[in-house]
C-alpha cells in the first residue's frame, strides 16, 4: 500500500497490504513521539537558556511537578506499544499461521547447488505417474494459492528465482515440461510476468 501510493508499484504479495498497514501505523505512531520529544528538547534550550539577572535553579528531578512530564508521556508511550504489539501478532497470525485451502500443492526439494519442485500434473496429486519436476525455476499460475511441502537433502539452497505466470502461459508450461520431465530434462524458464499472486 506505502509502495503503491509513493512509488505507483503493484502490489505483488497476498499480504502485502496487512505489512504496508502495520509498519505505516509504527511509523506514525514512533514519528509522533519522534518530533514531540525534539520539539519539547529545543524548547526547553530555549525557554531556559542563560538571560542576565537570573540565576539557575538546582533541580533533583524528583520534584511532583517534573516528573508528570515523564510520566505522563510515558504511560502514553507504553499503550501505544501495546497496540503495536497486539497489531503485529496479529498480521503474524495472518500471514504465518493461517493457511488458506490450496488450488494446488508443490513440493519443494532443497539440494547442494539447486532447487528442485515437483508439481502435480494433469490430476492434481502428487507422487504420481503424470508429475512435473523442474529446477531452479518454480512456475505458479496467477491467482492460484499453492501450499509448499519442503524437504532439504544436503545443505542449504544456493539460489533460484520464482517465474509468476497468466493461466494461459501456465497451462502451456505444463503440457510442454510433461513431455520433458517424462525425459528426465528439465524445461525452459520462463519470463515473470508482473502480476498480484497469492502466496
Amino acid at each position: 500500500m506505502i509502495g503503491a501510493m509513493l512509488l505507483h508499484l503493484p502490489s505483488a504479495s497476498t499480504f502485502s497490504w496487512d505489512i504496508d498497514q502495520l509498519v505505516l501505523w509504527v511509523t506514525i505512531l514512533t514519528g509522533f513521539w519522534f518530533f514531540a520529544a525534539e520539539g519539547m528538547f529545543f524548547w526547553l534550550l530555549w525557554r531556559f537558556r542563560a538571560r542576565d539577572g537570573v540565576k539557575s535553579r538546582y533541580i533533583t528531578g524528583k520534584e511532583p511537578e517534573l516528573k508528570r512530564w515523564i510520566n505522563i508521556p510515558h504511560t502514553i508511550i507504553l499503550v501505544f506499544d501495546i497496540v503495536i504489539i497486539v497489531m503485529a501478532v496479529r498480521v503474524w497470525v495472518k500471514v504465518k499461521q493461517t493457511m488458506p485451502p490450496a488450488d494446488d500443492t508443490v513440493r519443494i526439494v532443497t539440494q547442494q547447488w539447486t532447487w528442485s519442485f515437483q508439481h502435480s500434473g494433469p490430476d492434481g496429486v502428487l507422487d504420481t505417474a503424470d508429475d512435473v519436476w523442474t529446477s531452479d525455476t518454480l512456475h505458479v499460475a496467477v491467482g492460484k494459492t499453492y501450499h509448499f511441502m519442503l524437504e532439504s537433502i544436503g545443505h542449504g539452497v544456493m539460489g533460484g528465482r520464482i517465474a509468476i505466470e497468466t493461466p494461459e502461459r501456465h497451462a502451456a508450461w505444463m503440457q510442454a515440461h510433461a513431455a520433458m520431465a517424462d525425459a528426465g530434462v528439465a524445461g525452459p524458464d520462463s519470463t515473470a510476468a508482473p502480476a498480484s499472486t497469492k502466496n
